[in-house]
């Protein structure tokens, strides 16, 4: 589905989010998707599952875990979007899975830039959400508070605002502003609800997972150029990130 990218950008400067419907296909879709389910369910039957709470997981590392999540990093046009708001350079902090089962609660409104101290002048980090299931009203969808990324603070614990579920269908992605507040949803119903979310940070920032520790040789010997600057192999400015001799 063509998306266009002027509303998308101006909504993303007024709201904090924007909201790409169809970026993936029914087959791409059901590729990543299917993928995520048979590794979490083998990260669960090995023991090693990061769990949440007892039906809730987050699979982490995922450019180690299925080429398709690669397609998903270095996606066009979502980089046009990482880069309006981080501008040029950005890098990928993490790429994981957040699958919310039944009876998770709602997650504490938080802003991802909250590694800094406020004021959030400016966004350092920004996010997106790409939707696996359904998002509805009742399965666990993010909840945001629109236009809170102007506040540049955390939310106010004691008095939490009134929040909006993002309903969306499987297929879509949400651009977001590290400074908007959002939270994951409460799941009541009796099935999981999946997503990936693809974190950026600008490119003077440590990235979340130490990527070059943790991925596999072969994933950076098949990475292209594109995403290998992603991954911060490419200096930036020609000033950080270099390899003297």
């Amino acid at each position: 589905m063509p998306v266009d990218i002027v509303a998308a950008k101006r909504h993303l400067d007024e709201q904090g989010y924007a909201l790409l419907e169809g970026v993936l296909n029914t087959e791409a879709l059901a590729q990543v998707r299917i993928r995520l389910v048979e590794q979490a369910e083998a990260e669960r039957a090995e023991g090693w599952a990061v769990s949440y709470d007892a039906d809730s997981q987050g699979v982490l590392n995922l450019l180690n875990k299925g080429e398709v999540f690669a397609e998903l990093a270095e996606s066009s046009p979502i980089l046009g979007l990482i880069e309006h708001v981080l501008g040029p350079g950005p890098l990928l902090s993490s790429l994981t899975a957040n699958i919310i089962g039944p009876g998770t609660k709602a997650q504490f409104l938080h802003g991802d830039q909250a590694i800094m101290p406020p004021p959030w002048t400016y966004p350092t980090v920004a996010n997106v959400a790409w939707i696996l299931d359904d998002f509805t009203a009742s399965n666990g969808a993010t909840v945001i508070v629109p236009g809170s990324h102007v506040h540049g603070t955390h939310p106010d614990y004691a008095n939490p605002p009134e929040t909006v579920p993002m309903i969306a269908r499987a297929g879509s992605a949400m651009v977001f502003d590290g400074r908007l507040w959002h939270g994951g949803g409460e799941n009541r119903t009796d099935r999981r609800r999946h997503a990936i979310f693809a974190y950026y940070c600008a490119p003077y920032l440590r990235q979340q997972e130490n990527m070059f520790l943790s991925l596999d040789a072969a994933v950076i010997a098949r990475a292209s150029p594109r995403l290998r600057s992603l991954l911060g192999y490419t200096p930036y400015l020609g000033k950080i990130g270099i390899i003297p001799r």
